[in-house]
């Protein structure tokens, strides 16, 4: 619904199992209905932020977790010189123009997922460049990189910092993206498998799940193995079992940002 604002367009493919993106039509709105309802609408600034157009938006608080929330974005904003004024959950951001040719630099008090994305989206497009410390270390970034990569922006890794310098992106060309398994959905689907094998009193399932790319599951992968958990490899690659203990080992987590 957000994207048909801007007029882009999109299409389903389900026997590719893939979307068709068409931004040749790109309008940018003034004002944006429904944000409000999407998580992490912040994206909508820093992606539109050099259009110098949108002014209004609905936001929400953005992360609940410790003391992480959208004032990390308006740091970004007031890196580029915008004056912002937020007034409960509506954001105002001034029509004036965007700082240029800077060499600007951003330290963030903790990793942040959102917040380090939004930086790559705000500073990929133009002259600024951005040298930025304490990024979230998360596969989601990394995907984000690999993406904007595609479009010929010039992000570079260098010493536990990123170093993002403003480009013209590319024009009427087709992107080929293939996305991630999704982690979170990966570890959901295990422990339901798992909980269900416990309950029907067995050890190893007969259905496989994945893909799963076990990499990006983090040390959540070595937390499994001591509960009692495991993922046994199929014939298909990237598709496991999964297999049991006969008595599972309770845990405790405590949660950490990724490193």
């Amino acid at each position: 619904n957000i994207l048909s604002q801007f007029g882009v367009s999109h299409k389903y493919n389900k026997s590719h199992c893939s979307i068709i993106i068409d931004s040749r039509n790109l309008q940018i709105p003034k004002s944006i209905d429904f944000t409000h309802r999407a998580r992490a609408n912040y994206y909508f600034i820093g992606s539109t932020l050099l259009y110098n157009n949108i002014y209004n938006f609905i936001i929400s608080n953005g992360c609940d977790i410790d003391s992480r929330n959208i004032d990390f974005h308006l740091r970004l904003l007031n890196l580029l010189g915008k004056n912002i004024k937020l007034n409960h959950n509506q954001l105002f951001i001034d029509k004036n123009k965007i700082v240029s040719n800077q060499k600007l630099e951003l330290l963030l008090p903790k990793p942040s997922i959102g917040a380090t994305i939004n930086a790559l989206l705000m500073f990929c497009k133009g002259s600024n460049s951005l040298k930025f410390k304490n990024y979230a270390k998360d596969p989601y970034v990394f995907e984000q990189i690999r993406f904007l990569h595609k479009m010929g922006a010039d992000i570079q890794i260098k010493n536990e910092e990123i170093l993002v310098s403003g480009t013209d992106l590319v024009k009427n060309e087709t992107i080929i993206f293939d996305i991630i398994p999704d982690p979170i959905e990966a570890l959901s689907y295990i422990m339901c498998g798992a909980i269900t094998l416990l309950k029907n009193e067995e050890n190893t399932s007969k259905f496989i799940i994945g893909p799963i790319n076990t990499y990006h599951l983090g040390l959540a992968l070595d937390k499994l193995k001591e509960i009692g958990i495991q993922l046994i490899e199929s014939n298909n690659k990237n598709y496991f079992y999964i297999s049991i203990d006969k008595k599972l080992k309770p845990f405790n987590m405590m949660t950490d940002y990724f490193q």
